[in-house]
Formats: structure tokens, sequence, C-alpha cells
């Protein structure tokens, strides 16, 4: 019982220090997208671990099916990136991907251009969620290591504060 406690502990010092290290109004940011890249993560995920079980990683043992192990793998990469979402979008911001569609949506038509904001969109939401997990998790402990809190300074002033 004792072991219970000790991992309880250390599950909620790792959930203060994750809170700790961004500021009070990032958090408060962005929720709707981070909202909406979990949402198109849980769409996209099943089929994508479908097909790659299917096709290159069969789990299955001498003809043994885990049931459901598509949704609980989703579920479980859903809830890392529900909590690292904002170290991941921290981390994205100003690196090749957001440079890259940033240029892109700037050129085409006045009928293309709306298109091609809301796939460029969908496809950063669905990516930032896609590696949350992984990059959220290393810009969270490198935020640990040096001690820093990430915030944005977009020059705007919360109206929810």
């Amino acid at each position: 019982m004792e072991f219970l406690k000790v991992w309880k502990q250390k599950f909620i010092e790792v959930n203060t220090s994750i809170k700790e290290h961004l500021s009070e109004n990032y958090r408060k940011q962005f929720i709707i997208k981070k909202i909406v890249g979990c949402v198109l993560l849980f769409l996209f995920m099943p089929p994508m671990i479908y097909f790659l079980e299917k096709h290159f990683f069969p789990i299955a043992f001498l003809g043994a099916y885990i049931p459901y192990f598509e949704i609980g793998i989703t579920l479980l990469w859903i809830a890392l990136s529900w909590r690292f979402w904002h170290y991941a979008y921290w981390n994205y911001q100003g690196k090749f991907l957001d440079r890259f569609f940033s240029s892109l949506i700037i050129f085409g038509g006045i009928i293309t251009l709306p298109l091609k904001l809301i796939l460029c969109n969908t496809i950063i939401l669905l990516w930032i969620a896609l590696i949350a997990p992984i990059t959220g998790i290393m810009t969270w402990r490198k935020a640990v290591k040096y001690e820093k809190v990430l915030f944005i300074n977009n020059e705007k002033n919360d109206v929810w504060a």
C-alpha cells in the first residue's frame, strides 16, 4: 500500500510541475485549438493504428486479437496530448513547419485562400496534437531543468482576466 502512496505523491508532484512551468495567461489561451486538435486526433489515430497494425506491426499472437487496442492507445495518446499540448505548441512556434505553412497561406487566389487557411490550420492542429506527447514532454523537461516559465508575449490585453 505504501507503494501506491509513493506513486500518487509522484503523480501529484509532476502534475503541479506541469502547471507551474506555464504562465497563467498562457494556460488560459488556445483552449479551442487544444480541443479541436484532440478531437482531430481522436478521429485520425484509430484508422492509422489499425492500418499500421494490419500491414506492418501485427500484435496478434497465434490468431489472438487484442480487442479495442486502437481505442486504448488512442485514448492514452490523447490524454498525454491534452496534458502537454501547450508545451508542444510553444515548441512548434517559429520552427520550419510554422514558417512553411505561414508562407503557403499568403499565395493564392481569393477563392483558394480560405480553403488553404482551413486546411493548413487543420493540419497544424493535428500535427501539434500528434507530437505533443513527445515534444511536449521534452519541452517541459527542459523548462524544469532551466527553471523557466513558458509564456507567449503577444502584446494583447487578456479580456478574460
